[in-house]
C-alpha cells in the first residue's frame, strides 16, 4: 500500500486503505493521518469519513483516562470526531455505519460525562445515552451488517438508562441475530444474572 501511493500520489485509496489497517491495529493517530490524507484526495467519500470518525473517537478515549480533568477538551474533541461522522450522514442520510459510528462517539461522551461531578453533567450524560439509543437503533433499522454487535451496544446504552426491560429485549434481538455469535450468550448471561431478569434467558 505504501509502494503504491508513492507511485500514484494522487490515488485516495492507497491511503484510505493504509487507515484502515492502522485502525484494526487501534494505532489511531496514524490511522488519522492516513484518513486525513484519502479526504483531502476525495472530499466526498463516506467510507473514508466514517472509520476517520471512528478513529478520532478511539485517539480521545485512549487519550481520556491520563487526563481525567480535561473534560471539556475530551468532549470538543469528540464533537471533532462526530462531525466527520455528521457530513457523511447528510451526504448518505440512513447510511448505517454512519449512524453506529454516531451511536458510539454519543455513547463515549455520556461516559466521561457521568464520571464528572459538575451538577448539570448528569442531566447531560443521559441525554447522550438517549443519543446513543437513537442512532444505534436506527442503525439496525438500516440494514448494518453488524446486527448482533449494535444489540450488545444498545444493552449497555440500556442499562445505562435503568431500562432493564429494554436492555433485556436488545440482547434477545443480539442473540436472533446472529444465533451462532458466541460472545452473545455469556453477555446473555451476564446481564440476566446482574438484572436479575432470568426468564428469557431459560
Amino acid at each position: 500500500l505504501s509502494m503504491g501511493e508513492r507511485l500514484a500520489p494522487w490515488n485516495w485509496v492507497f491511503a484510505r486503505q493504509r487507515g484502515i489497517a492502522q485502525l484494526c491495529l487501534d494505532n489511531y493517530y496514524e490511522a488519522i493521518r492516513h484518513f486525513e490524507r484519502a479526504r483531502t484526495r476525495n472530499p466526498q467519500y463516506i467510507m473514508t469519513l466514517v472509520p476517520l470518525a471512528r478513529a478520532k473517537a478511539g485517539l480521545v478515549m485512549a487519550n481520556a483516562s491520563a487526563h481525567p480533568e480535561a473534560v471539556e477538551t475530551v468532549l470538543s474533541a469528540l464533537d471533532e470526531a462526530a462531525q466527520d461522522a455528521a457530513v457523511a450522514l447528510k451526504l448518505c442520510p440512513m447510511f448505517p455505519a454512519a449512524e453506529e459510528a454516531m451511536g458510539w462517539i454519543a455513547s463515549d461522551r455520556a461516559m466521561i460525562l457521568g464520571k464528572s461531578k459538575a451538577s448539570d453533567r448528569a442531566e447531560q450524560a443521559e441525554k447522550s445515552w438517549r443519543e446513543a439509543e437513537k442512532y444505534f437503533a436506527r442503525a439496525v433499522e438500516h440494514g448494518a451488517k453488524n446486527p448482533s454487535d449494535i444489540y450488545r451496544q444498545l444493552v449497555q446504552v440500556r442499562t445505562a438508562l435503568g431500562d432493564d426491560r429494554g436492555a433485556e429485549e436488545a440482547i434477545v434481538r443480539a442473540t436472533q441475530a446472529d444465533p451462532a455469535d458466541e460472545l452473545n450468550w455469556p453477555f446473555f448471561y451476564s446481564f440476566a444474572r446482574n438484572a436479575k431478569l432470568y426468564d428469557r434467558f431459560r
